[in-house]
């Protein structure tokens, strides 16, 4: 998580400042099942940290997903389609012609 805060986000703040983006953890069957994430933290540590950091970069929303079983996949897109359509700016604000403007979409 260190990678977003430091990194990414600032990536993102650079060259796209006004759009909005969403949080995703991945890999989520494994803490669905209770097991330790690589780092050894329990799977309710790792999610409330990844909502607290949410929170600081001012992310629309986090969600969680899993390839190998196929959970959560059709939620990503749909929060992530939601971003974009809300009125909701990057930074937390309601701004309904602010966002009139800068309506942009990168899925990667």
């Amino acid at each position: 998580m260190d990678n977003i805060e430091k990194i990414w986000h600032r990536e993102i703040t650079r060259h796209c400042p006004h759009t909005p983006f969403i949080l995703v953890g991945t890999k989520s069957d494994l803490l669905d099942n209770n097991m330790l994430s690589s780092h050894g933290r329990c799977s309710g540590c790792v999610r409330t940290k990844a909502e607290e950091l949410c929170k600081r970069i001012h992310a629309f929303k986090y969600v969680e997903c899993s390839s190998l079983i196929r959970d959560g996949l059709d939620n990503v897109f749909s929060v992530g389609l939601h971003s974009i359509c809300s009125t909701q700016t990057p930074n937390g604000d309601e701004n309904e012609e602010e966002q009139k403007e800068v309506k942009n979409c990168v899925l990667m």
